[in-house]
């Protein structure tokens, strides 16, 4: 609610996601960690940020990340918007002030012509968010072979990876916190 989803919103909060001139040393971008080529996580077990910094948990998938009703797995955002400005501030992901990253948008001339004509006004930290987030929002995938596995096609996962979603069933019971369409108990 407040940040209608359009497809010129999306494209503005991609090129966001991906442009590493908006974190406090040029090195980050949003994709940097949440890489698109690894289901908008990466593999490493706690996250680096800005300046080589150790944030101290992993980074969690985008993917279906809009159907979530609370962010992180303590719940302590509770919407897309609020968790890309927490991004912005923290000394290790972006690393900026809202004022200095409002600055920094007004500083690259394609982003203000595209703030005006999105919003209708020059950016800031809040409509940087509200991009963000559409774009985020726009990250649905529901035809992974696991979809179609639990829809009862036996044949669209490996047998390996069968018998690691019984193991993960059963014997170690991460379902019991790892529920729902997309392992999330919310």
């Amino acid at each position: 609610e407040g940040n209608p989803t359009t497809a010129s919103r999306v494209a503005l909060g991609e090129r966001l996601f991906t442009d590493k001139r908006l974190s406090s040393d040029k090195s980050m971008a949003c994709s940097t960690c949440h890489s698109p080529q690894r289901a908008f996580a990466n593999t490493l077990t706690t996250a680096k940020g800005v300046g080589g910094r150790e944030i101290p948990r992993n980074v969690p998938t985008l993917v279906n990340v809009g159907y979530r009703r609370t962010i992180f797995w303590d719940g302590r955002k509770k919407s897309l918007e609020d968790m890309s400005l927490g991004a912005v501030e923290h000394p290790a992901i972006i690393g900026m002030s809202p004022g200095e990253l409002t600055e920094q948008l007004e500083s690259i001339p394609e982003y203000v012509e595209l703030f005006q004509k999105e919003f209708g006004k020059p950016p800031t930290a809040q409509t940087f968010a509200l991009a963000l987030a559409a774009y985020q929002r726009s990250l649905v995938r529901h035809d992974t072979p696991f979809d179609r596995f639990a829809r009862g096609d036996q044949n669209a996962i490996s047998e390996s990876a069968h018998r690691g979603y019984i193991v993960f069933r059963d014997k170690a019971n991460c379902i019991t916190c790892h529920s729902g369409p997309d392992f999330a108990d919310g």
